[in-house]
């Protein structure tokens, strides 16, 4: 685990990971702004799909870095409601966690850990940590929130499992993981 996360620091040192992480971030920026709002604190978007693709070309330290300054720059471009570092913590972990799930992992049995991975973010950070960070944010019992959150996650769940393995396929079939 120490391995992949100092292999993916030293990423960090050549500049086509630099620049494609940077790519992946004004992605998230730009998928943070399409998003389709459920409830006022529950919104389906795409913002994984860069964290997870950075996860698994470059590793855990540039997938959160990527978390961390997409949302961070998607807030301060595109404010929804009050900023709450809460998030951002989110953000951080999910890009760790598809980072730690998905770097340097055989594209042939890559859907296992497409699916560990999302499973992880979407019960620990989306269901579990986000709504905690809503509670907080809006001085409301916990379980307000938790009903709406498990149904959306539920619901997403397996189709953002897909467009995971849509991406990384189409990616490694077309050899764009040889070139960065």
């Amino acid at each position: 685990m120490f391995k992949k996360f100092s292999d993916s620091a030293k990423n960090l040192k050549d500049t086509r990971v630099l620049c494609t992480a940077a790519v992946f971030t004004a992605l998230y920026v730009v998928l943070d702004m399409l998003q389709i709002p459920i409830t006022p604190q529950s919104r389906i978007s795409l913002t994984f799909l860069p964290m997870a693709v950075c996860g698994w070309l470059f590793g855990p330290v540039p997938a959160l870095i990527v978390g961390a300054l997409g949302d961070t720059v998607g807030f301060l471009i595109h404010p929804t409601g009050t900023y709450f570092p809460g998030f951002c913590i989110t953000a951080i972990l999910a890009g760790l966690i598809f980072g730690f799930c998905l770097y340097k992992r055989d594209t042939h049995k890559i859907i296992w850990w497409i699916i560990l991975s999302k499973t992880l973010v979407s019960v620990f950070l989306n269901i579990l940590l986000n709504t905690y960070w809503l509670s907080i944010l809006y001085e409301k019992a916990y379980f307000v929130y938790m009903i709406t959150r498990i149904v959306k996650n539920i619901i997403t769940l397996p189709l953002e499992i897909a467009l995971i393995f849509i991406v990384i396929t189409f990616i490694s079939r077309h050899g764009i993981r040889k070139i960065v």
